[in-house]
This record gives C-alpha cells, structure tokens and sequence, in this order.
C-alpha cells in the first residue's frame, strides 16, 4: 500500500476533513490491521510548512481578478524561498505531508 497523508495544511476537501496523522499515527493504525510499514517519508520541513501557510493565506486573500497577476508573482516567491530554506536548514518535525509504503502481514 502506499498511502498519503496532509500533514499541516488549511482546510481542504471540505466538508470532508476529518482527520491529520503524525508519523507515529500513521505507523500505529497500520500496524494495528496487520500491515508492515516499510518506510515513512516526511514531504518538507518547518520551512515548506511556513511558506505552504504564506502561500495558502496569500491564495484566500487576493480575490480580485485583477490582482491576478501579483497573486501568482506571490505565490511562486513565496514556494520558491522556502523550499530554498527547507534545504538549507532542514527540520521535520513538521512537514506538509507523510508518505507511507507499507505491506500487508497477512
């Protein structure tokens, strides 16, 4: 199986998000149904969650059309650095998302 999570991230998929799972969840209800995780894989750090929430809050507050422009100009910049300061200062204790590959036991 190869799941995937969202970690940090506003609301989406409304009205259906329910749920955010931590490395440690994810491990534990898989291995509780009988799966052997293989690996967990973290998708960016602090820096890529602090520039998806810049990025997110930038998205819902520019609404006019005309600002359209300035808005993708925003957006890129703000994806750009902080991917940049993801990579040169890697920490992912908080991560955007969690990839999971795991194998039934069974």
């Amino acid at each position: 199986m190869l799941l995937s999570a969202p970690m940090t991230w506003r609301h989406h998929e409304e009205p259906y998000d329910f749920f955010r799972y931590t490395r440690y969840g994810l491990r534990y209800l898989l291995e509780s149904v009988g799966f052997q995780v293989q690996s967990i894989c973290h998708a960016g750090g602090v820096w890529r969650v602090v520039g998806q929430n810049l990025a997110s809050a930038i998205d819902g507050a520019i609404q006019m059309s005309a600002l359209r422009l300035i808005k993708m100009g925003l957006t890129a910049s703000t994806n750009t650095l902080f991917a940049f300061l993801d990579r040169v200062n890697p920490n992912d204790e908080n991560t955007c998302n969690f990839a999971v590959l795991a194998h039934k036991t069974n």
